[in-house]
């Protein structure tokens, strides 16, 4: 039954339809039939199908362009690991702060400092 909601939600966005007005149907329809209680795993595996499908090329995720020619030879490591194509789509993210973020085959390699900050602001606060 999970699967049957998964694969209409994704067949309506797939159509072109409002995400607002798929997602509010969906909750419609599960809070009419009991369901109600299925919507965060519904919503999770909706999410993680999209996803997987926008990491079917390499991307590499980088603060500037000049951060990604000085990271060249790391990055390139980090996607001979993943078993990814050294041609990639280069993504400027100012947010990322420096490192990288390679993402290939479902899979994604973060050393960026980014996620290396938030890791310790979050140690420290817990």
């Amino acid at each position: 039954m999970k699967e049957q909601y998964i694969n209409a939600v994704l067949e309506m966005l797939k159509t072109g339809k409002e995400s607002e007005v798929v997602l509010s149907g969906l909750k419609d329809t599960l809070n009419k039939r009991g369901h109600l209680s299925l919507e965060a795993s519904i919503l999770a595996s909706v999410l993680r199908v999209i996803e997987a499908k926008s990491i079917d090329e390499t991307v590499v995720t980088v603060a500037s362009k000049e951060s990604y020619n000085q990271q060249a030879a790391a990055i390139a490591a980090a996607l001979k690991n993943l078993k990814a194509n050294i041609e990639s789509t280069i993504k400027i993210d100012p947010t990322v702060i420096g490192g990288f973020i390679a993402e290939a085959n479902n899979t994604r390699h973060d050393a960026s400092y980014k996620t290396k900050l938030i890791s310790l602001y979050r140690s420290l606060t817990q």
